[in-house]
């Protein structure tokens, strides 16, 4: 079997700085993790949580020196055979960590609780859900918006503080390249959750509980990386981490926070590479959240682009936020034209084509020997 490690690992500038070096084999990936507002704990949860899916997909056993909490670490066995079965395609396998030594911590309960904030809806949600308790926003450079981004990332973070000054919280930066390390191995929709609950026992030392707002809503869950049943099981025994707002829906979320105050125009939901703008207003969740506003009353139809939208080329997995939206503008009844545009882009061609190449990848992936059917999609998605 491989070998997966950390060495190197250098705790400096007052506990605001974390860098080391993945070992993968013979490949070196230098990761870093630089933090203000909060100090940095180099805790063995943390180091796991980043090396779990890598080791997984590499099948490498992880070589990790020090303690680990003993629920964290009971947990991760089930967390393996969840991944195992969500993804059958990616080859996951179960991995051993050695050296390791699991303990029973005492419960200590930290006065600060925090959640990923990135200033979009569902974290403004989630938020607004539980202000009363929430001392600190988490915004991370480096996670949904690229390093290189760096006008979307000033920006981005002049919001947040803002937002944090009205309500009065806290704001915890953090700045890190760990998604180039991961992204050798899965993309962002899978380690999701595993990265920001492994950001979440970085800052344990201070942080008792941190919430990840939730992208899906009960009806609408699928397999993927961040979930209400996976995102618990990465906690500690004094320390917790709650996936939370599966109970509305996207547009449910947009009505409780056009009702509750919230500054719809101030949202961040954009990750387009540009420097001029913080939302674009052309690509597909830019699209989908001035739907979800107009739908509200929170944004005119003028500023719908309309020419974009029938462009559209709507993933499955998110159809059923577009027929969520093109039901409620129906019901408003105002919006022929964007209404016929939604229902365009929903069940124009391109979602059955995109179908027939998800399941003809899915199958090569697997090996499963139809023959007959494999020939017959391939000759479809050639047309």
């Amino acid at each position: 079997m491989n070998i997966i490690k950390i060495d190197s690992i250098s705790h400096g500038n007052d506990g605001h700085k974390l860098q080391f070096v993945v070992n993968v084999n013979s490949k070196r990936f230098d990761v870093y993790f630089k933090c203000r507002g909060a100090t940095l704990a180099p805790t063995t949860e943390a180091f796991i949580g980043i090396l779990l899916l890598p080791a997984m997909l590499s099948n490498s056993k992880i070589i990790i020196e020090g303690e680990v909490d003993e629920k964290f670490y009971n947990q991760l066995p089930l967390i393996q055979s969840i991944y195992k079965q969500w993804f059958p395609s990616r080859n996951f396998q179960q991995v051993e960590i050695e050296n390791v030594t699991p303990v029973s911590t005492t419960v200590d309960t930290r006065s600060r609780t925090a959640t990923f904030f990135s200033g979009g809806i569902d974290s403004y949600y989630t938020f607004k859900k539980k202000d009363e308790h929430i001392t600190d926003f988490v915004f991370i450079k480096g996670f949904d918006i690229g390093l290189s981004n760096t006008f979307l990332l000033e920006k981005s973070s002049a919001l947040i503080y803002e937002s944090a000054k009205r309500f009065n919280k806290s704001v915890i930066e953090i700045d890190t390249n760990v998604k180039l390390f991961l992204n050798k191995f899965v993309g962002i929709k899978i380690f999701h959750g595993a990265l920001l609950s492994a950001i979440g026992h970085l800052l344990s030392k201070e942080i008792g509980r941190i919430y990840i707002p939730s992208t899906y809503s009960y009806g609408d869950l699928l397999p993927f990386g961040s979930h209400p049943l996976l995102d618990p099981m990465w906690s500690s025994k004094n320390f917790e981490i709650v996936h939370h707002g599966n109970e509305s829906s996207r547009l449910e979320k947009i009505k409780y926070l056009n009702k509750s105050g919230v500054d719809l125009s101030k949202l961040r939901v954009c990750f387009a590479d540009n420097d001029s703008m913080v939302n674009c207003g052309k690509c597909e969740k830019c699209i989908r959240t001035s739907l979800g506003l107009l739908a509200v009353n929170g944004i005119d139809s003028s500023e719908i682009n309309i020419a974009a939208l029938r462009k559209l080329n709507i993933s499955p997995y998110n159809r059923f936020v577009y027929t969520e939206l093109l039901y409620e503008l129906e019901k408003i009844g105002s919006y022929p034209e964007i209404c016929y545009a939604i229902s365009s882009a929903i069940y124009k061609p391109m979602f059955l084509q995109s179908n027939i190449i998800l399941l003809k990848n899915y199958l090569r992936k697997q090996k499963y020997r139809y023959p007959n059917l494999y020939r017959k999609i391939s000759r479809t998605t050639q047309n």
